[in-house]
């Protein structure tokens, strides 16, 4: 992506390439990545009623986040492990609703959970932010499993798309976060938390937040700068 191209301010980089190289040959770190952003991918892109976002809840629930997540700090895991304690006494029902009006609902939302609102001055889905997406992941072969006509850049499939790189192609996950997901993850997840009626879905939240940023921390991501229009 050229500098300036669209809304690019400027283009993501590595702290250290080594480092980088390192760290993504390291099959502990790639599978506590992978295995992370698998079970909340599927949870921030499927309707809690689906079999497998409800094993996806409960592996999480199973977990003791504030100690044994593999990524993200102290604070936020601490955090997050509250609001998923707090948020087991509400009910499907009450998960697919809130589910319905964040991610399916129609009209404005308050957090769209797709890359090209934040990037696109128009705030459209489908915008050129996609496109680039898209043509990145055709050049490289990546495949997207299909979702109900959603675009590729949700934030459940991006995660998931996350996973997919560390179990196959680990050396293009800083490009993927640096240039195609964090320049307006952060953006979503203030709104998206911001947002929240359920424990559950804010404890999601802060986890994938926590998860992000710490991987990028690690691997030493500049993630590119955009302009943003939400």
């Amino acid at each position: 992506m050229p500098k300036n191209s669209h809304g690019c301010i400027e283009d993501y980089r590595l702290e250290d390439r080594d480092a980088s190289d390192d760290l993504l040959s390291d099959r502990g770190f790639l599978e506590a990545f992978g295995s992370a952003c698998t079970l909340l991918g599927i949870c921030l892109s499927q309707r809690p009623t689906e079999k497998e976002a409800s094993r996806a809840r409960s592996a999480i629930r199973s977990v003791d986040v504030a100690r044994d997540w593999p990524l993200g700090g102290s604070d936020a895991l601490a955090l997050a492990a509250d609001l998923i304690a707090r948020g087991v006494e509400e009910d499907e029902r009450t998960l697919d609703l809130e589910f319905q009006r964040l991610f399916r609902g129609t009209g404005m939302r308050a957090a769209a959970p797709f890359g090209s609102v934040y990037t696109d001055r128009d705030q459209v889905m489908y915008g050129w932010t996609w496109m680039e997406l898209r043509a990145w992941m055709r050049m490289r072969g990546i495949e997207c499993a299909s979702c109900e006509n959603e675009p590729e850049d949700q934030i459940g499939r991006m995660l998931l798309l996350c996973a997919a790189l560390a179990s196959r192609d680990s050396a293009l996950i800083p490009e993927f976060l640096g240039r195609h997901l964090i320049p307006w993850a952060p953006r979503f997840f203030e709104l998206f938390l911001g947002d929240m009626r359920t424990s559950t879905f804010k404890g999601l939240g802060v986890l994938a937040q926590a998860t992000l940023d710490d991987a990028c921390a690690l691997l030493g991501i500049v993630p590119a700068r955009f302009r943003l229009y939400r």
